[in-house]
């Protein structure tokens, strides 16, 4: 018995040496770099409704509808994305401001393989927003939707999923 007793124990302390020495497997590979200090620039908009830092090659785009205006300010880059979108109604939205983010929350519940891990309300630069934080597959995505007057702004951040893609990796 004490031979078995003693076999077991060197049979656990020498996997547990093989164990220790095993270096950590690497990270893994970025998909994207920081943008270079020349990349990065303050956009603000053409009517001073807003201010921003942008890190990449600022694109837009117009959406005209029948009650709104929408126009989006974007900079994607391998990895990442950022986005400000500002919807202009023709009448004032803000007493609207509960069924706008209910209807923003569903529509984001509804995404495919997504979950919302925070859901709640903030104060950003003095005034009252509401924030989303989002998973997805790949992705971590950030929103913050302030709704002011006839406007809604939606300032949108996202990243790729770093530590699913290491266990995609792991498993290839």
């Amino acid at each position: 018995m004490k031979t078995i007793r003693l076999l077991a124990l060197l049979l656990f302390v020498s996997s547990a040496l093989v164990f220790a020495q095993t270096p950590a497997p690497p990270p893994p590979p970025l998909i994207f770099s920081k943008p270079d200090p020349s990349e990065v620039f303050e956009y603000t908009a053409e009517d001073n409704s807003f201010k921003a830092t942008f890190p990449g090659k600022l694109s837009l785009s117009d959406q005209v509808l029948d009650k709104a205006f929408i126009r989006r300010y974007r900079v994607y880059r391998k990895g990442s994305n950022s986005i400000i979108g500002v919807t202009t109604f023709k009448t004032k939205v803000s007493e609207k401001y509960s069924k706008i983010f209910s209807a923003i929350r569903e529509s984001l519940a509804k995404l495919p393989k997504t979950s919302i891990v925070v859901d709640k309300d903030i104060k950003f630069g003095g005034k009252t927003a509401h924030e989303f934080e989002i998973l997805s597959d790949f992705q971590y995505r950030r929103i913050r939707i302030f709704v002011i007057g006839a406007q809604i702004f939606e300032i949108q951040s996202d990243v790729t999923n770093w530590h699913i893609i290491g266990d995609k990796i792991k498993m290839a």
